[in-house]
């Protein structure tokens, strides 16, 4: 049985992201701004033709737009991540906590995410959006 606060989700945003490779291309991009996937393969040591997949699924799912207006060449294909109206990416912190704290962040997170859930926006520019948290151990 699915307990009360799981969900499923059928967008491919999430599973896009998911991927650790993705992640940090997205990383770079929000923090470099547009790039090609030669300069992405570049920064992560990574093969051009295995960035390029990356690339295609992160397009697919949305999260990330083509800049065609960057391209000196016809082959040339820059990309950045998608913009707020598109696609809205939150900000990573690491924290130190003990398990009763991260529970308490978990109430906390999971009551602000039901305010918004049971209040949803209204009018033209409103979207539906998926919203997920989740926090794991580091190992340092």
């Amino acid at each position: 049985m699915t307990p009360a606060n799981r969900r499923t989700v059928d967008s491919p945003a999430p599973a896009a992201i998911h991927h650790p490779l993705r992640h940090r291309m997205l990383d770079l991009l929000r923090a470099d701004g547009p790039a090609t996937a030669s300069r992405l393969a570049e920064a992560t040591g990574e093969l051009v033709g295995n960035i390029s997949h990356h690339l295609k699924v992160l397009a697919t799912a949305g999260v990330i737009a083509e800049v065609p207006e960057l391209a000196k060449t016809r082959r040339e294909r820059w990309w950045r991540v998608a913009t707020a109206a598109e696609y809205s990416w939150s900000t990573e912190r690491w924290l130190t906590l003990t398990p009763e704290r991260l529970d308490e962040l978990s109430s906390r997170i999971e009551n602000l995410i039901r305010e918004y859930h049971d209040d949803p926006s209204g009018g033209d520019d409103a979207r539906e959006v998926f919203v997920f948290a989740h926090a794991v151990p580091a190992r340092r």
